[in-house]
């Protein structure tokens, strides 16, 4: 069975628009089943549901738990590693009609990666990431993250990567043997602030020493007046389906005993 194509499946039947599909087409049964009370409690469930997820405050608090549980650092105050590892996730891969590969939100990642070689803080890069799911003619994304490191001046020789892990469990997985390799005992985990609990929690478990090092993050201190704070918008509503994978991620993991 291929639980990792599972594990990206099933999320979306939880995701706040498909769940209040699926309640509005049970309330439609229940209605054709003159079940009254039970179809208006499903058609308010689901209404409730796709409010509160559109809601700007809904997405802000849920990813700020996730964000604010690491310290942050500028590179020159890191702490020092053996080796700096970066998770995949982070560029668009170079599939038609792109002829490259290109910059994502979370090539975040890769930049704050190479601020901290620049700073010193460790002698190797080290790269965690395939892809989720064959793609014809393209190979695995940390091949394409050492490619662009390399562009931006990092030496070739101080870059080890794997291009096999589909997840952040196979990151950690296949990652150890690596470190194991080349004597690398302690890491700076370089990934998403959102990503980091889960990610730190999944290399710990493996018994691999890693220090957080988060980027890329969401939820600032920036002030908005809070009347929009109540005002349902699209994009509210994108961001909480995005950090709700986060915290599925986390439960499944915890499920299969990753963590």
């Amino acid at each position: 069975m291929d639980w990792v194509f599972l594990s990206k499946l099933i999320p979306h039947f939880l995701y706040p628009l498909n769940l209040t599909f699926l309640l509005l087409i049970l309330a439609l049964l229940f209605f054709g089943f003159r079940k009254q009370k039970t179809a208006i409690t499903f058609c308010l469930l689901s209404i409730t549901i796709l409010f509160v997820s559109a809601l700007p405050q809904t997405p802000f608090y849920l990813i700020k738990n996730l964000e604010r549980k690491f310290p942050t650092y500028l590179a020159a105050d890191a702490p020092q590693a053996d080796a700096i590892l970066i998770l995949g996730g982070a560029l668009a891969l170079p599939q038609y009609p792109r002829l490259d590969l290109e910059l994502v939100g979370t090539s975040d990642r890769i930049r704050y990666a190479g601020q901290l070689y620049r700073a010193g803080k460790a002698g190797k890069i080290v790269i965690a990431g395939g892809n989720v799911f064959p793609q014809e003619g393209i190979r695995g994304e940390a091949y394409y993250i050492a490619k662009l490191l390399i562009e931006w001046g990092v030496p070739e020789a101080d870059i080890l990567f794997e291009e096999k892990s589909r997840n952040t469990y196979q990151n950690a997985f296949f990652t150890k043997p690596l470190l194991e390799q080349n004597n690398l005992d302690k890491v700076l985990l370089v990934t998403s602030a959102t990503h980091m609990p889960r990610a730190f929690a999944v290399f710990k478990a493996q018994g691999i020493d890693v220090i957080a090092a988060p980027t890329d993050y969401l939820v600032t201190d920036n002030y908005n007046p809070k009347v929009f704070n109540w005002i349902p918008t699209a994009q509210a509503l994108s961001g909480t389906t995005w950090i709700l994978k986060e915290y599925l991620g986390w439960w499944y993991y915890r499920l299969r005993g990753y963590i």
